[in-house]
């Protein structure tokens, strides 16, 4: 299963003369992370699926299910991941931080390239 929040992207209005900025979000996807699963060793995307557990520090982890790349929902703060593929050890990195563009009510995607190790 593929997650996704729906974020908002802000819109300042300002009407002629006024001081007054109006902030409107429209409803947009917006993941916290996009992952690529590579060979650690040709650098060639993992074929079949892949999982992503994302848990962000103080909750409880969240998994995501899919094929290159998978992209995982998330709010700002840090993650701790691991990915995993069949025939392959998991790959794993610690306080993966999101920021949050308050100016367009999303959070800033973060990109990784994981290497996995073919399993012996």
């Amino acid at each position: 299963m593929i997650r996704f929040r729906f974020v908002a992207v802000a819109v300042a209005v300002a009407g002629c003369g006024s001081d007054h900025i109006t902030l409107n979000c429209a409803n947009v996807l917006i993941p916290a992370f996009e992952v690529t699963a590579l060979d650690s060793v040709t650098s060639q995307l993992l074929s079949g699926t892949v999982t992503v557990i994302a848990t962000r520090h103080g909750n409880a982890p969240d998994t995501t299910r899919g094929f290159n790349p998978v992209f995982v929902d998330g709010d700002p703060g840090k993650y701790d991941l691991v990915v995993r593929s069949v025939g392959y050890a998991d790959w794993s990195r610690q306080n993966v931080n999101v920021e949050w563009d308050s100016g367009n009510c999303h959070p800033v995607m973060v990109r990784l390239a994981a290497k996995l190790q073919q399993s012996p």
